[in-house]
């Protein structure tokens, strides 16, 4: 197991987008990537055995299914799609071993997926499989692959139906996938189960065999049945890591056992459910369900001033979901004791709590920069019981929080949801609060039975930064992001600009690390009000977070408070015309980000442009267009952003 924990590394450094700033991405879509395999020795033809050395490619050898079983052995797949011109190739690395690396059949659609085969005679009870996604270009012989990140990815593992060691009975189908950037992730419960023992791993474990006759390569329609498959989405993904193996199970371990079985692991959407699928993880959204998030990770950025308590949760609402079969027990806020440099002036504070359930006395903010785990505390909120306890590990600091109601360790979802709402974060100093940003992880904890052993999960972390912005060498009077088609484009105003030099622009994926990803410069020194604007246009697809460091000239720094920006839906298109049949007006709603260099065109069935609009500013998601000089009859709009993505749509006019 020691070159698994490698692995996990590995795929750890290569997701992220740190390491990979200039990192080409392109947009899958949820498309098929295809793993096509042939058995032609032509070494031109994907796909090939390729040795490395860094990442240039020095030998190759014509691919088979025999030849590739080997531990360490790497495959490269050729033209797996191909986007805006663009061919996008993967390199498959046999981490541990198997007895067949990817089969093939007659039947095209298996085929294109990859079909490793594993049993009980490999020497490890399981196989690791590690997914690099690169372009490659070659140049005086020399082959180099260079990574690229590929947006809104699907995986559909099949063939989870059947004892995993000849039919014995007592070693099933185990499936560990990496996590790193999953945004949902389904399995019929009836038939697997999630065991989250690393939260780096979404592990999927089979409780029943509902088809334990052996599948047939050749047949689709025995493979993809729904009642034994999991689905998997990815925002985005340079590398992947997955694990596949048996699972010993009524022996109350996770053990992994031996495998006789084929798996199908296919990177395209598949047939919907015809069963509801079900997620076994707890699911903690601070700010409430955003579309397109799945309630995962949501930042809950605040501004501290004048020393105010400040909610952790900014809209006053929460979400709080889970699998029927999981039991909630608490919430955890872990936070880095190193951050708290106001000792005991920065408190945690549970609004209306009280130290008993029939008194008015008010429970006590709770220090944040403990060294040593004070004693756990009772507090009641809402004719609720709680306590509280503290613990150290690493340089973090844990505050737990869990219900008692009558004797159960149990927590209603309901009563977390009004916990996380009564949360707030506090600094007293009053002078000299120190600058900076105070992160802290939320997440939900709670158990999962697995025939008559319960297995510890935790929930995908959300976070509350409070920022305590520094006194500032400018007046910074505004800081604002947002989403346009060419990056996530940051603008702020200032004033009293004297004896300046510059302002670094830094981002974090995380909240926590920050790095330096543009420059500008002051235009000159007065106490004139000007504007800047910077465009980071290698900004990841989902959040980031940004920040000014103001430099002044005699090298002084200080820095701007937190602005956050997501790129969720950043392709505008039309939700909605109306009114629709049209007569003097009409009104075009945008969903995603608009542009502020929009494109409107509007044509007749013959394809003649009566009307358009160049630059249109993206001032609002409802655009009005006079229509007085279209005739009655059937139109149709286009609206174009400034990277050439189209979205369209018709309407009627009726006079």
């Amino acid at each position: 197991m020691n070159n698994f924990k490698f692995i996990v590394l590995l795929v750890t450094i290569l997701g992220s987008s740190s390491l990979f700033a200039q990192t080409p991405i392109y947009n899958v879509n949820f498309g098929t990537l295809n793993f096509g395999v042939t058995t032609t020795n032509n070494v031109s033809t994907p796909p090939l055995i390729i040795t490395r050395s860094g990442q240039t490619q020095t030998s190759s050898a014509a691919y088979s299914a025999t030849t590739a079983n080997t531990a360490g052995t790497q495959v490269l797949y050729r033209n797996i799609i191909t986007i805006g011109g663009q061919v996008i190739d993967c390199i498959v690395t046999n981490v541990e071993g198997t007895l067949t690396f990817d089969q093939t059949g007659t039947n095209a659609d298996v085929n294109n997926m990859f079909v490793p085969y594993l049993n009980s005679s490999n020497t490890n009870p399981y196989s690791d499989f590690l997914f690099e996604f690169v372009t490659t270009s070659t140049s005086s012989g020399i082959t180099t692959f260079t990574p690229v990140l590929l947006d809104n990815v699907v995986l559909n593992v099949y063939d989870l139906d059947r004892d995993a060691s000849s039919g014995s009975g007592n070693v099933k189908n185990r499936v560990r996938i990496s996590t790193t950037n999953i945004i949902t992730n389904q399995v019929l419960s009836t038939i697997a189960a999630t065991i989250v023992t690393d939260p780096a791993f979404w592990d999927v474990y089979q409780i029943s065999n509902s088809n334990n006759n052996p599948d047939n390569i050749n047949t689709l329609s025995s493979i993809v049945d729904d009642d034994h498959r999991l689905r998997a989405t990815f925002s985005n993904m340079s590398s992947l890591l997955i694990q596949l193996g048996g699972q010993f199970t009524g022996t109350g371990t996770t053990t992994w056992g031996p495998s006789d079985n084929t798996y199908y692991l296919a990177f395209s959407p598949g047939a919907n459910f015809t069963v509801t699928p079900t997620n076994n993880e707890i699911v903690v959204d601070l700010n409430g369900p955003v579309s397109g998030t799945n309630g995962i990770g949501i930042n809950n950025t605040v501004i501290v001033n004048n020393n105010s308590p400040n909610n952790f949760t900014i809209s006053s609402t929460t979400n709080i979901t889970k699998g029927t079969t999981t039991t909630l027990v608490g919430i955890d806020i872990v936070y880095p004791v190193s951050q708290i440099i106001n000792g005991s002036n920065e408190t945690l504070i549970i609004n209306g709590a009280t130290t008993g359930n029939t008194n008015n006395i008010p429970f006590s903010p709770i220090p944040l920069n403990f060294t040593t785990a004070p004693s756990p505390t009772n507090f009641w909120l809402s004719g609720i019981e709680y306590t509280v306890t503290y613990s150290i590990l690493n340089g973090d600091n844990t505050i737990a929080f869990t219900q008692l109601t009558n004797g159960t360790n149990s927590m209603d979802l309901t009563r977390a949801e009004a916990l996380l709402d009564a949360f707030q974060y506090r600094n007293t100093a009053i002078t000299n609060n120190t600058v900076g940003d105070r992160v802290f992880d939320v997440s939900g904890i709670g158990t999962y039975l697995i025939g008559t052993t319960t297995f510890d999960i935790s929930s995908p972390i959300a976070k509350f930064i409070a920022s305590i912005p520094t006194p500032l060498p400018v007046n910074v009077i505004s800081f604002t992001g947002k989403a346009i088609a060419a990056g996530n484009q940051l603008n702020w105003t200032v004033a009293q600009e004297i004896d300046f030099s510059h302002y670094e622009v830094l981002r974090s994926d995380n909240g926590r690390d920050f790095n330096a990803v543009g420059t500008v410069y002051a235009l000159n020194n007065s106490l004139d009000m000007k504007s800047y604007s910077f465009v980071d246009a290698d900004a990841k697809s989902d959040l980031s977070y940004y920040k000014l460091r103001l430099v002044d000239n005699n090298g002084s720094v200080a820095y701007s408070s937190l602005v956050v920006v997501s790129r969720t839906n950043i392709v505008p298109t039309v939700s909605n015309v109306f009114p629709n049949p049209a007569s003097t007006q009409l009104n075009v709603e945008l969903n995603g980000v608009a542009t502020d260099n929009m494109t409107v065109t509007i044509q007749d069935l013959t394809g003649k442009i009566l009307y358009q609009a160049e630059n249109v500013s993206a001032q609002s998601s409802v655009y009005s267009f006079d229509i007085n000089t279209l005739n009655r009859g059937v139109y149709i709009i286009r609206i174009q952003d400034e990277m050439g993505q189209t979205s369209v749509s018709r309407f009627s006019v009726s006079k």
